[in-house]
């Protein structure tokens, strides 16, 4: 059957492709070579195409194989190499938004933080439960708290931030992102604080206490 056949020629290239060209990639990255040629793409290029079929219907499809050397700008690279990397996000999705009120987002905000903060600090839950809250509390009251989540609504960091009053510039008190959506999370930090040439980013266990974040 053809179905058979189709699946023969996935399995055999897959011996391939995660065999003697995934070893040719690792050696690449290993000397840092950023211009990628030859069989050593074959790994991403996989891996790109099992990440569209099982999230993108027939028309995105089409669109993508259209869209000629924009391609690579509609691929959620941050996402794929977190597949790559086996970072498993078992958070539950956040309901919708549903006009419940303040109230009830801030008891979600609350919620989500503290089980980004267990995800990426196992001992988090060792700690005392009182000032954690406090703590989570103050963020919420004294600054700016943003909320990323991916297309499935699961929470996938978060910020606590404000903007200096006399500089303009924001001013990242803390950021989590424990499946590695670093990027993901500051660019809604961007989309929450708007216009901002600069931003700041505390890290108190830093050589350098205050970082440039962008």
């Amino acid at each position: 059957m053809l179905s058979d056949n189709l699946l023969q020629g996935w399995e055999d290239a897959n011996q391939k492709i995660f065999g003697p060209d995934l070893d040719a990639l690792t050696s690449a990255l290993g000397r840092d070579d950023r211009n990628l040629a030859g069989d050593a793409i074959n790994p991403i290029a996989r891996l790109a195409a099992v990440w569209t079929f099982h999230r993108y219907d027939r028309r995105w499809m089409s669109d993508f194989f259209a869209s000629g050397s924009r391609a690579l700008e509609m691929l959620p690279l941050q996402d794929m190499a977190n597949t790559a990397a086996d970072y498993v996000n078992a958070l539950p999705p956040l309901p919708p938004t549903d006009g419940t009120g303040p109230d009830l987002e801030s008891y979600r905000t609350l919620g989500a933080m503290a089980m980004l903060e267990a995800s990426v600090y196992g001992s988090v839950t060792t700690r005392d439960i009182g000032r954690f809250y406090t703590e989570c509390i103050d963020h919420i009251r004294s600054t700016q708290v943003t909320l990323a989540h991916n297309p499935d609504r699961k929470p996938i960091g978060y910020a606590a931030w404000n903007r200096d009053p006399d500089t303009g510039r924001v001013v990242i008190h803390r950021q989590i992102a424990p499946f590695g959506n670093h990027l993901e999370l500051q660019g809604a930090i961007a989309a929450a604080a708007g216009k901002a040439e600069t931003a700041i980013a505390h890290h108190p266990d830093s050589a350098r206490a205050a970082q440039v974040a962008w």
